[in-house]
């Protein structure tokens, strides 16, 4: 091999002498590596040592858990008043003062507080016919409507039909609700957690494994507030005034949703 080398150097073509001493230490270190790295070596004792990587990284399963947990309504939020229309505006607000009063007592004897008791909309404005292509002033229009928040859902229709009684000509919504809504909301996601869990023990037992520990847990997007399903029907064995059926209400139930994606370490 020195002879090789010697000759090489001492060659009158220099460019071809190292080309050749490039290859000749290429080689030598590529037979190095393949030595050195070859699969599958061993250790010191002679036993195979092949690393995997994939087994050395834990093991997990992934799953979706889903809860939904469902709540009587104890409290219900209704907008209601009155529209008035005169001739000119003076009149169609003295009228809309006048039955609104009405209302506002009306709604006291109902054991309702004050601080239930907000305006929500109130507004004078003209109003016009259309002719011909050509507006015209039919007069004034005064729209005074209360949110009104009831405590006691059973006595809703009871409210709707008495403030109609005094002048209430307009109703525009009833909305049900839970006071501690916050804690249903937990319980459904609490549900959700649960479900996870489940889903994972019966696919970790029927594969042979066993869950060891919890890698990530994340809340999924789900309806935030609940689902009301209302309904409204007519008392025809009971009334108020005695000359009409009474108005009932009935608020069925509220659901509240809770999802979460969760990783379970298995082996």
């Amino acid at each position: 091999m020195k002879s090789f080398f010697r000759n090489m150097l001492e060659t009158r073509e220099p460019w071809r002498a190292t080309a050749v001493l490039i290859l000749a230490l290429s080689l030598i270190l590529v037979g190095g590596a393949l030595w050195a790295f070859r699969l599958p070596h061993t250790d010191a004792a002679g036993d195979p040592a092949v690393v995997n990587a994939v087994q050395d990284a834990k093991s997990s399963i992934q799953v979706e858990g889903h809860g939904r947990i469902s709540g009587t309504p104890d409290v219900a939020w209704v907008t209601l008043g009155v529209e008035t229309e005169a001739e000119t505006a003076e009149k169609a607000l003295s009228d809309n003062a006048r039955i609104m009063d009405n209302i506002r007592k009306t709604i006291k004897t109902l054991g309702i507080d004050d601080r239930d008791v907000k305006t929500a909309v109130f507004n004078t404005q003209a109003v016009y016919d259309y002719n011909e292509r050509r507006r015209v002033l039919r007069g004034y229009q005064t729209i005074h409507l209360l949110q009104v928040t009831v405590r006691r859902v059973d006595r809703l229709g009871e409210l709707l039909d008495r403030t109609g009684a005094v002048g209430a000509n307009r109703i525009d919504g009833v909305q049900f609700g839970v006071e501690e809504a916050a804690a249903l909301q937990k319980a459904a996601l609490e549900r959700a957690v649960s479900d996870a869990r489940a889903k994972a023990e019966v696919l970790a037992e029927k594969s042979g494994l066993k869950i060891v520990g919890v890698r990530t847990v994340v809340e999924l997007p789900s309806n935030p507030s609940p689902m009301p399903r209302m309904m409204y029907d007519i008392k025809s064995e009971a009334t108020y005034s005695g000359a009409a059926p009474a108005t009932e209400v009935l608020p069925g139930e509220l659901v509240w949703e809770a999802a979460v994606q969760m990783v379970f370490d298995v082996r």
